[in-house]
């Protein structure tokens, strides 16, 4: 940790940083926050930062009344708040002047300075833009004071509290004994199992595809009434937007930054916004997603804002529809070529289609494409994780253990590959999970929702294990997997059944509705669904109908209802569950 040799040093540094904060583009954008933060440093130089109290931030700090009346009235709370994540959100983007980032810590108003690493712990993907170019990244037209370091010394009086702890499992592998038919509740390995033939091999990346990018995206300028306030939070919006893209791999993303170029990437996509103003404290967002090719508009939602609360969580929805593979943008990609010639970008969207079971992609297709090495170190990494995936799955019914130890070699690569990437962490995450072994799970899966929470497949099927395993957040994380369901004929759909069946929420699954004939077209997860649903609410005749139709695409005659739901669902206890259901509501007879 960072701090200074003596309190001139400090001081200097302090005042350096944030000259530095107050001339870029983003603080120019935002005259109230600069404002405050010009406030707090001064007041922290003083030495008064330890005593602010909210009346005198928000009557000094912020041009409130003399009655303001700081019990009744969050507002410097708020305000503060806002300024935290402000900075946040500058410093996931630009590189401090000097060694040490401004920071805030929560309930306080004192300014400190600390390494990033310890001033923005969770804060796991940094300069996003810097992946399209150096040219991405803002120049200020306003020149920054020198830029030397500062002297090193131990910051005492930081709480401890704010540094990382160590995780208690290393991120190393982890080699065990795959049980018998112990495996995770509503995957989506059948589909793929039957099209993946061997173990795929791969060499040392020569050969690899180069050039291959995700599509970009460019956030406009938010649309907003004039005043202060909401140009502060349009331009919060549009820098959270920005975060949030950042995380995944599917979606590269430049900002509305003045003159931002992106290094001349080439715009595919085009997000507009509007804020507008609902009641004292409300607004409502609505979005609006371009294809640059044909000017078309691909997506429109709306969202409401709370002025009062951090705007992050209140995009998580948005940015699942966004930033995910499966997403309005990775959806319309993979549907704009050759359905047998996946390469590339496409072929990992293919790829993650078929982890999800949707069925309308081959796995067939996507085999060969994913031995081909890619360019991009991050897409590199979303191969080697798919094809992690897909090895442990070819080898669920035949060599186990060997399935086992290459998908945990080719995860181990893709972490080492990309470190940011979260698909990783999700591979060896779920390898574990089915190897019961829950302590390296757990470490994985909290890794891969740090680095990527809006993964929309990550967040239900690591759902599936949180109550078995402990997770930590496990509960919020199946109510986040349960709120993701949409229509539509896949094995996340049977995730979430089987996850809404173990919960005993039959408001989720009311919400499901089974679809009135079997004879309609549809994968052994949908009709699976479909069964467990319709004898769910009582309705025996067409869970029979879903049963038979599923029974009938296994092409196994003779074999029982636990060998059939093997291939489906591979956990014991969601497959207990299911049979017990379907014997209880006199869909099935057999032992």
């Amino acid at each position: 940790m960072h701090d200074l040799s003596d309190d001139r040093s400090f001081d200097a540094a302090l005042r350096r940083e944030m000259e530095y904060l107050l001339a870029s583009s983003m603080f120019r954008k935002s005259p109230k926050l600069s404002q405050l933060l010009a406030y707090l440093v001064g007041a922290t130089l003083r030495g008064e930062g330890e005593t602010l109290k909210s009346y005198t931030v928000a009557v000094d700090g912020l041009g409130r009344a003399a009655d303001f009346d700081a019990q009744a009235d969050s507002y410097p709370r708020v305000q503060v708040m806002r300024l935290r994540n402000f900075l946040s959100s500058f410093y996931a983007r630009y590189e401090p002047v000097g060694e040490l980032c401004i920071y805030i810590l929560p309930g306080s108003y004192r300014v400190r300075l600390a390494k990033f690493s310890i001033a923005y712990p969770d804060i796991v993907v940094r300069n996003a833009r810097r992946r399209l170019g150096s040219s991405a990244v803002e120049v200020d037209a306003v020149a920054v004071a020198e830029s030397g370091t500062v002297g090193a010394k131990a910051d005492h009086d930081e709480p401890a509290a704010i540094a990382k702890a160590a995780p208690s499992v290393a991120a190393g592998s982890n080699r065990f004994k795959l049980p018998q038919a112990l495996l995770w509740g509503g995957a989506a390995a059948a589909a793929l199992v039957a099209a993946v033939l061997f173990v795929p091999k791969f060499g040392n990346g020569e050969g690899a595809l180069q050039g291959v990018h995700a599509p970009v995206l460019r956030i406009s300028d938010i649309s907003t009434a004039a005043d202060p306030l909401s140009r502060e939070i349009a331009t919060e919006i549009e820098h959270a937007l920005e975060n949030g893209i950042a995380q995944g791999w599917a979606v590269n993303t430049l900002g509305s930054v003045e003159g931002n170029d992106g290094g001349g990437a080439r715009v595919d996509y085009r997000l507009d916004a509007n804020l507008t103003r609902l009641g004292s404290d409300g607004r409502q967002l609505l979005m609006e997603m371009i294809d640059k090719s044909d000017g078309r508009i691909i997506w429109s939602e709306s969202y409401p804002i709370d002025d009062s609360k951090p705007i992050q969580p209140q995009l998580h929805q948005a940015l699942v529809q966004i930033t995910t593979p499966l997403g309005v943008i990775g959806r319309r990609e993979l549907a704009s070529g050759d359905a047998q010639k996946y390469s590339g970008y496409r072929c990992l969207v293919a790829a993650q289609a078929v982890i999800a079971g949707k069925t309308f992609v081959s796995a067939e297709n996507v085999k060969q494409c994913l031995d081909q090495p890619l360019g991009n170190p991050q897409l590199e990494a979303v191969r080697l994780s798919s094809a992690a995936m897909r090895s442990v799955q070819e080898g669920l019914f035949n060599s186990q253990s060997l399935a086992i130890a290459n998908g945990e070699d080719l995860a181990e690569r893709a972490i080492e590959t990309y470190p940011d990437e979260a698909s990783g962490h999700f591979a060896l995450a779920w390898m574990n999970y089915i190897q019961n072994s829950c302590a390296a799970g757990n470490y994985h899966a909290a890794e891969a929702l740090r680095y990527n929470p809006y993964d929309r497949t990550a967040t239900v099927y690591l759902a599936s294990f949180a109550e078995d395993c402990a997770l930590p957040g496990g509960p919020e994380l199946v109510e986040r997997a349960l709120a993701s369901r949409v229509d539509g004929q896949s094995s996340l759909g049977l995730a979430i059944v089987n996850l809404a069946l173990k919960s005993g929420r039959s408001d989720i699954l009311g919400s499901v509705s089974p679809r009135r004939s079997a004879s309609v077209s549809a994968d052994s997860d949908s009709l699976l669904s479909d069964a467990i649903i319709a004898a769910y609410f009582g309705n025996a005749a067409l869970s029979r109908q879903s049963w038979a139709a599923f029974v009938k695409l296994q092409r196994r005659p003779g074999a029982t209802p636990d060998e059939l739901l093997q291939k489906t669902v591979f956990s014991k206890a969601n497959r207990a569950r299911i049979l017990t259901l379907l014997r209880e509501k006199a869909v099935l007879s057999d032992a």
